[in-house]
């Protein structure tokens, strides 16, 4: 699985935000300003996609997804966080089995970490770190 994450990271980072990246950080994501985007999946398959950084690596995303020129606020900083996790879950949902669903993104604590993870994507873009963490169990 973190093959597959890794390639859908390089693909929608590199092809859709033109941001370089790199995946061979472990840096660990912590402190006050840690924001996370949830996508949870349905279905044939359930779980869930979190995509998590620091604020500014919130930013550099956002920042690679909005118009140039725009000053985002925070809000819509968090907004554009939220997209993009909903795009990489939205490439992971198109290799699930069919009858996955995938609800829109939410913002969620970073503190809270899936204890049965599928697959741990750690990378480094624009000169921050990210982490995908993405936990799926097979219903059918």
């Amino acid at each position: 699985m973190t093959e597959i994450l890794q390639q859908i990271t390089e693909e929608v980072l590199t092809g859709m935000l033109h941001l370089p990246v790199s995946f061979a950080s472990n840096e660990q994501l912590s402190g006050p300003l840690c924001q996370c985007a949830k996508v949870e999946f349905t279905g044939a398959d359930t779980g869930e996609l979190r995509l998590s950084a620091c604020f500014a690596g919130a930013t550099v995303l956002a920042n690679g997804l909005l118009p140039p020129g725009i000053e985002p606020d925070r809000e819509c900083i968090l907004d554009s966080f939220g997209e993009i996790a909903n795009i990489l879950a939205g490439s992971l949902k198109a290799i699930l089995p069919a009858g996955v669903h995938q609800s829109t993104p939410e913002m969620c604590s970073c503190k809270d970490k899936s204890p049965a993870q599928t697959g741990l994507c750690r990378f480094e873009a624009g000169g921050e770190f990210f982490e995908i963490r993405v936990s799926l169990k097979n219903t059918v």
